[in-house]
């Protein structure tokens, strides 16, 4: 009897169907798939001014310098009334020993963090990274102790907690044996009043606020002209008040923009590395085509101890957010909302619309956390919805 082909044929002819239904579909979603992405970026928009400047604040110098001192209070720390801020010494064996055991003490302190739980790596971070702070603002002031955290972390890295503990007993040795070398002849000099400590001194620490409550723009340009001249013996200044201000000559044309009371935005990245929120105080009348603003704030005074003079990039009504083409952008009845592509799948998120210009918005996440810089954004697409799988 002859056998039959048929079921063959059949399976063949069934799988060669599959076969074209599929390229056909995946031919077929190639040539109409619409699918166009964008990553979005964050951007800060608007007009700003770029001005030199003074800072301005309650200071008063501190007599005790000269001769042989040794400080003792760190660049912009907070001072207690009557606390040391550094020691005089009969001569200048005494100081050297004193600045050795400065130095022991601080190498002690830091090895009693570890052996207390601490981490040897964490100091040394943030040690480097007090370090990178110092060198960008031009503060040495505490180069020694930063290098010490480095050094501590060196040492002690390869060491068990017996041989840091023997360690922490040898410098406390050496401590006593320089210390009996000074006991006598060492004269403290303590802080008359509280205020932040600086050892940085120029001659202007007498300007204060009320000099320059009614400054002109021509006043601006000579405030700097005639420094104080300073004892010999001044050991440093104290910062008395809790605020600061940045007075500056800026054109008509931008301070016009500027009231009284207003928070602006001052980008001081060339000295200090930072964009601050200040508040205005007071513009003053124009004169040949400028006026004298003057800017305060309460924060970052002890960041700026040892600066006078600053550029401040001042920033006019500034915007922040995600940028994004106006095609990226839809609405319904809940709010304005944007595809994100999460997992392989449109991602709905609803934002907040902060600025529209002639080629898209910037916009702000509602709620969640799910916008950042580099995420992938979906401008066009075929009968998109929440969830459907675009990839």
């Amino acid at each position: 009897m002859r056998r039959s082909n048929l079921p063959i044929t059949i399976i063949t002819l069934a799988a060669f169907f599959a076969i074209a239904v599929y390229l056909g579909t995946y031919i077929y979603n190639a040539l109409t798939n619409t699918l166009q992405t964008t990553t979005l970026e964050y951007v800060t928009i608007g007009d700003s001014y770029e001005s030199s400047g003074v800072i301005i604040r309650q200071e008063q110098l501190i007599a005790g310098g000269g001769g042989y001192v040794l400080t003792t209070a760190g660049e912009g720390e907070k001072v207690a009334k009557n606390q040391q801020l550094a020691v005089r010494y009969s001569g200048s064996d005494a100081l050297e020993v004193a600045a050795q055991l400065k130095d022991l003490r601080l190498r002690q302190q830091q090895i009693k963090a570890i052996l207390d739980g601490g981490s040897a790596g964490k100091y040394a971070l943030d040690s480097v990274l007090s370090l990178s702070a110092a060198l960008r603002s031009g503060d040495l002031s505490g180069l020694n102790a930063e290098l010490a955290g480095v050094d501590t972390y060196i040492f002690s890295g390869g060491y068990a907690y017996d041989q840091l503990q023997s360690e922490y007993g040898s410098l406390q040795s050496q401590i006593d044996t320089l210390e009996s070398r000074i006991s006598s002849g060492a004269e403290p000099v303590r802080a008359g009043r509280p205020g932040l400590f600086s050892a940085f001194t120029d001659g202007y620490e007498s300007i204060s606020f009320a000099d320059v409550a009614d400054i002109t723009p021509s006043g601006c340009d000579t405030l700097l002209d005639a420094p104080q001249n300073l004892p010999s013996d001044v050991l440093g200044k104290l910062i008395t008040g809790t605020t600061w201000y940045y007075v500056t000559a800026i054109p008509a044309e931008h301070a016009e923009k500027l009231t009284p009371g207003r928070q602006v935005r001052l980008g001081f990245t060339r000295t200090y590395g930072e964009t601050l929120s200040m508040t205005v105080v007071s513009v003053s009348a124009e004169e040949d085509g400028r006026c004298a603003v003057i800017f305060s704030s309460n924060k970052y005074l002890s960041d700026l101890t040892q600066v006078r003079e600053m550029y401040g990039e001042i920033m006019f009504d500034v915007v922040e957010g995600y940028s994004i083409p106006l095609e990226a952008l839809h609405m319904d009845d809940k709010g304005t909302y944007i595809y994100i592509i999460t997992n392989l799948q449109a991602d709905q998120v609803y934002v907040d619309v902060q600025s529209v210009m002639r080629s898209g918005y910037i916009i702000a996440e509602k709620d969640g956390s799910k916008l950042y810089s580099g995420v992938e954004i979906i401008t066009a697409a075929n009968d998109l919805y929440d969830g459907k799988v675009v990839r």
